[in-house]
């Protein structure tokens, strides 16, 4: 295994003008209001771990629909599909920074290591274009971000901070439509199905869930912490 320490750069300049252009609801928020003085130092750094890893993991799903714009290309799949695909990479960009300004906000992001591997979407990569995209499709935007919305919603509900809540309102709004996506692919995709790919995708779907089951099974009280201030 290939760990790599999780540090993020920030050029600045035209590439930040730009992208700011693209996404610039984030300056509008209360920055500089969060005071970790205000809490309990073991409290603080719990929630610091907690943002630290919701940033690496929208780094992961920044890389994973990068992936899945790839695959969509290589199927041929409608334009206006890849139109709305393409924003999805910039809004998980835009998460990587909400969430590590957030750690940073409270002291720093804590240290955490990343396997580059992680940032590959699993499964059969001899697949057909199509088949492949039925796949990525069905793992990103149908189950991980459907679940991601999902826990998020939650937290939103819980949140008491005007800072957090306003980080919620942003990621929500997006993983909306990332979910709604899914939908629209296979609205798109159903005709072209036979059973055989049901019955494949249902397993897919299944080891997706899977996946995510630490999230249920664990008892680090860190992950959820953040989630109550």
């Amino acid at each position: 295994m290939s760990l790599d320490p999780f540090e993020l750069e920030w050029t600045g300049g035209p590439a930040a003008h730009h992208f700011r252009k693209a996404r610039p609801e984030i300056d509008e928020l209360p920055w500089g209001t969060l005071d970790p003085d205000a809490y309990p130092p073991a409290l603080v750094a719990a929630v610091r771990g907690s943002w630290t890893e919701l940033a690496m993991n929208e780094y992961r799903a920044y890389a994973f629909f990068a992936e899945v714009l790839h695959a969509l290309a290589l199927a041929r799949a409608p334009l206006d599909l890849l139109g709305m695909a393409s924003e999805f990479v910039a809004d998980e960009a835009l998460h990587v920074e909400l969430a590590s300004r957030i750690a940073m906000e409270l002291g720093g992001a804590e240290p955490r290591h990343l396997d580059l591997r992680s940032l590959s979407i699993p499964g059969d990569r001899s697949l057909t274009p199509f088949a492949r995209a039925n796949e990525v499709v069905l793992r990103v935007s149908c189950v991980a971000e459907t679940f991601s919305g999902g826990m998020g919603r939650g937290a939103r509900e819980v949140s008491k901070h005007p800072l957090l809540r306003g980080v919620y309102d942003i990621v929500l709004a997006d993983e909306a439509r990332h979910e709604r996506f899914g939908g629209l692919y296979f609205a798109w995709a159903n005709d072209r199905i036979d059973d055989a790919e049901r019955a494949r995708l249902a397993a897919v779907a299944a080891d997706t869930l899977r996946g995510l089951s630490s999230f249920w099974k664990q008892d680090d009280p860190s992950v959820a912490v953040g989630q109550t201030w």
